[in-house]
């Protein structure tokens, strides 16, 4: 049985992680509003939403890695069925998706976003390609859910034959398809919004790489050479980020007018796949090893991360995007793009802690009144 103080420093570690991805995904869509600002190009708050955009690309694969570390996590120690499974997580999933995508329709009718849903094509939206843009994410995370119990399968026959070595081809094919998926679509071979961005064969190396490294955790036994190559692998990836900037702000690479320039396929970017795929590997391993640090506002974003994600782009929306005197101060003063970013993490979180407060206080009082209503009953039976 596990050591419940063990348990404890392990949900603080991924609550951490799972925080600072939620905060970069915030900084990614509100920062990366300053590149695309023909007004701020090439100035200050420009090169701020740049940085912030392109270094926390990383978050989403993040998350996917984390989905199947935590999975892997969760049905080690207990019974797993497939029923059970599907249902609590598109319970999960698709009541809150499904209520920020009325807030839209309710808050945004007038908005490109809702204009461009028609009911031949609300569906296919809906569950794949997102209603607002960036809920390609849970149409995602659903398909790799559904997948998950097959990946498990696999997973789970490849380590009883004890050949080790066995584990890494599956990873080795879908780096495969992650690869041959990103070049195709960079290269405008396969449509990036249709086979990169919401596909889950392009991000499923990150989900199934989660599962092997929880299952794996343990078999490095040399702290001295895991650290060597943690520094040998996080020194590459800086070189990888220096080179990333260098061609962003480079205008014989991209042009003047940079909202043309392929930054836009964030993620099928030679480049960038590579980053993100350094980024996993070293989370990979900084997870193999005893630590603990503490960090409450991030631990509570991570907690909180799936809300965040649905209803920061509204919220940001309407304190930001929609008051001239908030993108005036950013273009002015570009820091306060990132305190927009930690103002929406805070107040969304704040406000979902508020709600389930809120429903454990009603469930509550809902089991007393059953509590008294049934022996009423029975007395007068």
């Amino acid at each position: 049985m596990a050591n419940p103080q063990q348990k404890r420093q392990y949900d603080n570690r991924i609550d951490l992680l799972k925080g600072i991805a939620i905060f970069g995904v915030a900084c990614i869509h509100f920062g990366g509003s300053f590149v695309g600002d023909s007004v701020v190009l090439w100035t200050a708050p420009f090169y701020v939403g740049l940085f912030l955009n392109q270094f926390f690309s990383f978050s989403v694969a993040l998350f996917i890695f984390l989905s199947g570390w935590l999975l892997e996590y969760q049905y080690t120690s207990r019974p797993f069925h497939v029923s059970t499974f599907y249902r609590r997580r598109l319970i999960r999933i698709l009541i809150p998706y499904t209520v920020v995508v009325g807030a839209y329709f309710v808050l945004l009718p007038e908005s490109e976003i809702i204009k461009a849903v028609t009911p031949s094509n609300f569906l296919i939206k809906f569950f794949y390609y997102g209603v607002q843009g960036t809920q390609y994410f849970i149409s995602l995370i659903l398909q790799l859910y559904i997948v998950y119990p097959v990946l498990r399968w696999i997973k789970n026959k490849i380590s009883s034959t004890g050949i080790r070595w066995l584990s890494f081809v599956p990873m080795l094919v879908l780096i495969a398809i992650h690869g041959t998926l990103g070049f195709m679509t960079y290269s405008n071979k396969l449509d990036y919004y249709t086979w990169c961005r919401p596909f889950s064969l392009f991000w499923m190396v990150f989900f199934y790489g989660g599962m092997v490294a929880y299952s794996s955790r343990q078999s490095m036994k040399q702290p001295v050479s895991m650290y060597l190559f943690l520094g040998a692998v996080f020194s590459f990836l800086i070189g990888m980020f220096i080179l990333i900037m260098s061609r962003l702000l480079n205008p014989a690479i991209v042009g003047m007018d940079f909202g043309k320039s392929m930054i836009d396929y964030a993620y099928s970017r030679p480049e960038i796949m590579f980053y993100n795929i350094i980024w996993i590997i070293i989370i990979a391993f900084v997870l193999r090893l005893q630590w603990s640090f503490r960090a409450a506002l991030l631990e509570q974003w991570g907690k909180n991360s799936y809300t965040i994600y649905l209803w920061h782009i509204l919220f940001i929306y309407y304190i930001a995007w929609n008051q001239p005197v908030v993108l005036e101060t950013c273009r002015n003063f570009p820091e306060v793009i990132v305190f927009v970013c930690i103002f929406a993490c805070m107040v969304i979180s704040a406000a979902s802690r508020c709600i389930d407060y809120a429903q454990a206080f009603l469930l509550i009082q809902w089991k007393s009144l059953r509590a008294r209503l049934v022996p009423s009953k029975v007395e007068g039976s």
